[in-house]
């Protein structure tokens, strides 16, 4: 492993960068590679999984390398991403790789744009597809509506939405429609990891013209470093109390839990507003629009929600990926190395949790059993800012948002919060998909 270079060795890049640039090399914009797992760890449980990975796709991306930092959840990641993107499925493999182009266009993540343009040449896609996708199939143009409801307004997708894709001479499947689901759902959000932990093309697959990686050089004033050192400080005074579970089981039982009591910071001057890939969006750009709970309707948890409801859905059409993709949300949902920087013996439950539920309340859901007052507790309108940016605008993402956060977090720290949002995003938008198609498969029986 001494001599990887985070290059692929088989895939023939799409796009080649022509030029030197001072960024190669380097796996982020955002944290220097001294800070990274290295290539070849100590660690040998992460050493033996970047070693896998390796063999098996001919490339250890900078996605893997971030993800060393949480070995268990790079494990469990590498597994539903194989199995997604390459294994049995109703979709064919360059299929796959063109709607995460899709995907991941429509929040101008060119990481994952080249990387799935790379693997669609690779698997024999057919070329003339990249030129845009007015070159694709009428099926597959069909799709961009569904992605965009999916990616930037979940909450308002219908049955009549399913209907328009399954119905006709050139209709998908049941089957294809719960795998592009999933698909679509897990590169929207994972440009939020990408976007939030500034990850820079591989060596080969740099495009200049579409670049939005290169960032500018930021550091924390003195008082800006004070008061995120004050933040976190107080988070672990919070955390910290005895009494902490029992004010939070009581609080079950008397305190407003409604979801009207979050503070879903609104966010202005949004620079990030043209496509940088109108062959595959469009020109329309569409946006996420915050969720107006004073005008829609509140999806509650329990009247659709992933364990009880969309697991089965997906299970009956989609085999195998299913329980896959539920550990996978168990794993990062309940992963803790019960610290906060050198302190120790910290439960960070509550501010876990706050997180995944303040993601699925800006999508629109609420779930009865959470006190949506711990939100406001536990999470700063600082670090409120950047979870928004990596749900919902990740490509407005700044190397200011990721070093002032909002608590002085260390890299890994920020790293595990942008997988919390990664997976809360994600189970949003299947959610949301799933119970779409199962009321347009009871209006057809």
């Amino acid at each position: 492993m001494e001599h990887l270079t985070c290059m692929k060795l088989t895939v023939l890049p799409y796009r080649r960068h022509e030029k030197c640039d001072p960024a190669w090399g380097e796996a982020s914009s955002f944290v220097p590679s001294s800070l990274l797992v290295p290539l070849s760890p100590n660690d040998e449980m992460v050493r033996q999984m970047f070693e896998d990975i390796f063999a098996s796709r001919g490339r250890l991306s900078h996605i893997d390398q971030v993800l060393g930092w949480h070995p268990l959840y790079l494990e469990a990641f590498t597994m539903s991403t194989e199995f997604l993107m390459r294994e049995e499925g109703a979709l064919s493999v360059p299929t796959r790789n063109y709607l995460a182009i899709l995907a991941s266009s429509l929040h101008n993540c060119q990481y994952l744009v080249s990387l799935q343009e790379s693997e669609f040449i690779f698997n024999r896609g057919e070329h003339s597809w990249l030129e845009g996708l007015d070159k694709a199939p009428r099926k597959i143009q069909r799709i961009l509506k569904l992605g965009k409801l999916l990616a930037h307004r979940p909450w308002k997708l219908t049955p009549e939405d399913i209907a328009e894709q399954m119905e006709g001479s050139n209709g998908w499947t049941v089957a294809e429609l719960v795998q592009i689901i999933a698909i679509l759902a897990t590169f929207f959000s994972l440009t939020g990891l990408v976007h939030g932990m500034g990850l820079l093309p591989e060596m080969d697959m740099e495009n200049p013209s579409r670049s939005t990686f290169i960032s500018k050089e930021y550091k924390l004033d003195d008082q800006t470093r004070e008061t995120v050192q004050k933040n976190r400080e107080n988070l672990l005074k919070l955390l910290d109390k005895k009494e902490n579970r029992t004010q939070e089981v009581e609080k079950k039982q008397t305190a407003q839990k409604a979801s009207s009591v979050v503070d879903i910071c609104c966010l202005t001057n949004l620079t990030d507003t043209a496509s940088k890939y109108p062959e595959y969006t469009g020109k329309d750009v569409e946006r996420y629009v915050d969720f107006n709970i004073k005008t829609e309707k509140l999806h509650r948890r329990q009247d659709f929600d992933w364990r009880s409801h969309g697991y089965g859905l997906m299970s009956r059409y989609y085999q195998g990926f299913a329980p896959m993709l539920n550990g996978e949300f168990d794993l990062i949902y309940n992963l803790t190395y019960q610290r906060l920087r050198s302190a120790g013996n910290v439960d960070t439950g509550p501010f876990r949790r706050a997180v995944w539920y303040y993601v699925h309340r800006l999508y629109g859901i609420e779930n009865d059993d959470y006190d949506y007052a711990s939100i406001n507790k536990y999470l700063n309108k600082q670090v409120k800012k950047f979870i928004k940016k990596c749900a919902c605008y990740p490509q407005d993402i700044t190397r200011s948002d990721y070093e002032v956060f909002g608590y002085d977090f260390t890299d890994d720290e920020k790293c595990h919060v942008t997988l919390l949002v990664f997976e809360a995003r994600r189970q949003a938008s299947i959610v949301f998909g799933l119970k779409a198609l199962g009321k347009y498969l009871s209006s057809t029986r």
